[in-house]
């Protein structure tokens, strides 16, 4: 039987995080403190963390020259078409998955040679450093983040003067 939301968040609250060795007590009806909350929203794993680009620099370049050389290959086109599909489709206001994001992309100038090569370039760190991410979960963010890092973000100063993205 079912009960009250206001009583399910009061007896959760009570209980510890789920993430290894933190002992602060969960947010409402999460399994986890409002830290490791909000890194599993962000990153996929509450343990996660963002990787920059530098992290994966030379498995970019391994993946760029791989690429470039096999350009006309059957499973590059493939993949360049049905990116270039959906970065078209959001270009035209046609429904798609995360088309506003996507479209901020092709007003930002990103092709889709450069999606596949920061795709390709994380999963392939991902592969080569098997630890630095927790698990499938984590590396999906991981590859959103990097696809969406190759536009600019709207920003702006927040009350406290800091500079944030939307």
């Amino acid at each position: 039987m079912s009960q009250p939301i206001h009583l399910s968040i009061e007896r959760n609250t009570k209980l510890k995080c789920k993430a290894a060795s933190c002992n602060n007590f969960r947010l409402n009806v999460s399994g986890y403190c409002k830290f490791h909350f909000k890194k599993a929203n962000l990153f996929g794993n509450p343990l996660g963390k963002s990787i920059r680009h530098s992290e994966y620099k030379r498995e970019y370049e391994d993946v760029s020259n791989l690429i470039t050389k096999n350009i006309n290959h059957v499973a590059t086109v493939t993949s360049l078409t049905f990116i270039q599909s959906w970065l078209d489709m959001a270009s035209n206001g046609k429904s798609c998955l995360q088309a506003s994001e996507i479209d901020r992309l092709v007003k930002g100038g990103v092709s889709a040679l450069d999606i596949l090569l920061e795709t390709s370039a994380v999963f392939l760190f991902s592969q080569r450093k098997p630890k630095s991410l927790h698990d499938n979960e984590e590396l999906s963010y991981q590859i959103g983040i990097a696809v969406l890092r190759l536009a600019e973000q709207t920003s702006y100063i927040n009350s406290s003067g800091i500079k944030c993205h939307r």
